[in-house]
């Protein structure tokens, strides 16, 4: 069973151990406020200058997932036309159908060691990008080619488990047992919580088992363990609530259960995977106590900071650590910072690019995450 090569939104710059300093940021994917967050700076690279050309939208994601539509530049609904959406602390996503790539990027932001160099953000404004923009095409010989997002997983497919090589095993893995195997869950409708915990997988039945400590308000139960999650033929959704298993998409479901190929996906119910407001704090994730058997109030934020949901992978994963930003560019601040990287979008044979040219609004005072978008249908020329 190889590594899940589905998992949202990869932090490229910077490894997920420093998630603490990523989860003060107010505008991230890919990317959470508290005081010292993003808003609390005026770094240079977040103005953007008062004049330019172009179509400009401003894409407020301030406090729910905005989506764009790249035709017409308004704002839109889920069941609306769009193609590119943003949320705080989940990233960029596309919808369903839509494909991107990476066009053109400022190659001159980070040194051989893709650190950011602060005096290069400096130089770009929405006006010295702006010829870069214009000359992406759809048939330009140095154009990419669209591809559609995958699902970037915050329960990695196998970082808990170990394979038996005995054949007398059957299949069934070796389980860890130390914090690689663990994570605080929020629900769908965020207002219940457990620890969980893999007790059984079983590679070849496609199989898994879990205990669950329920949190009841003061404290957590005592461990109960899930019915079998059989996934071996369709999806498997499980509720926390009920700690029932079915088939079919209720919505009410915290984790599904999926095969891709031979590897398998573990997704929860927010962010690019579902609806819901699920999301998980474990090893890797938004924890202020040393492993998720230390947390004893999963509301506390001082002791979990941040659930995070789901995120999508794809174009929007370069050239910033948040593909169109970076974070904290320079020492001192949290802001996001443009990367005015050129994004070409396809959507049912039309064509458009996108840029990011701020994260706080035209006069760049705005809060965090209202990003200005330079947007434009991409023809031949």
């Amino acid at each position: 069973m190889q590594r899940n090569t589905q998992q949202s939104f990869k932090f490229n710059k910077k490894p997920l151990a420093i998630s603490l300093a990523l989860l003060l940021l107010a505008g991230g994917m890919q990317g959470c406020s508290s005081s010292s967050d993003d808003n609390d700076s005026s770094a240079s690279g977040s103005t953007p200058p008062t004049s330019s050309s172009g179509n400009l939208a401003t894409l407020d994601a301030t406090k729910a997932k905005a989506r764009l539509n790249l035709a017409t530049g308004e704002l839109t609904t889920e069941e609306g036309n769009w193609q590119v959406a943003y949320e705080k602390y989940v990233g960029f996503s596309l919808k369903d159908g839509v494909k991107a790539c990476l066009a053109h990027e400022v190659t001159t932001l980070y040194d051989a060691d893709s650190k950011p160099i602060e005096a290069e953000f400096s130089k770009l404004t929405k006006d010295n990008t702006l010829a870069a923009f214009n000359q992406v095409d759809i048939n330009n010989t140095d154009s990419c080619t669209p591809i559609e997002n995958s699902i970037k997983t915050l329960i990695s497919s196998d970082a808990w488990w170990t394979y038996n090589p005995d054949p007398t095993a059957g299949g069934k893995v070796t389980v860890h047992t130390d914090d690689t195997n663990g994570w605080i869950l929020k629900s769908a409708d965020g207002k219940a919580y457990a620890r969980i915990k893999f007790t059984e997988f079983a590679t070849r039945q496609y199989t898994m088992k879990m205990n669950i400590e329920k949190w009841n308000g003061s404290s957590f139960d005592a461990a109960m363990q899930t019915p079998n999650l059989d996934f071996s033929s369709e999806t498997a959704y499980w509720d926390l609530e009920t700690n029932s298993v079915s088939t079919i998409d209720n919505s009410n479901w915290e984790l599904k259960f999926s095969k891709q190929g031979r590897d398998i996906l573990i997704q929860v119910n927010g962010g690019a995977s579902g609806k819901g407001q699920a999301g998980v704090a474990g090893k890797d994730g938004a924890l202020q106590v040393a492993s998720v058997d230390d947390v004893t109030d999963p509301t506390n934020t001082a002791q979990v900071y941040k659930y995070f949901a789901d995120g999508a992978e794809g174009a929007f994963t370069k050239p910033g650590d948040f593909g169109p930003l970076e974070y904290g560019v320079g020492e001192g601040n949290h802001d996001m910072w443009p990367t005015f990287a050129t994004y070409l979008i396809e959507d049912n044979s039309n064509f458009y690019k996108m840029q990011v040219i701020s994260n706080k609004g035209e006069s760049g005072s705005d809060p965090s995450a209202t990003l200005v978008i330079r947007y434009d249908e991409a023809k031949a020329k």
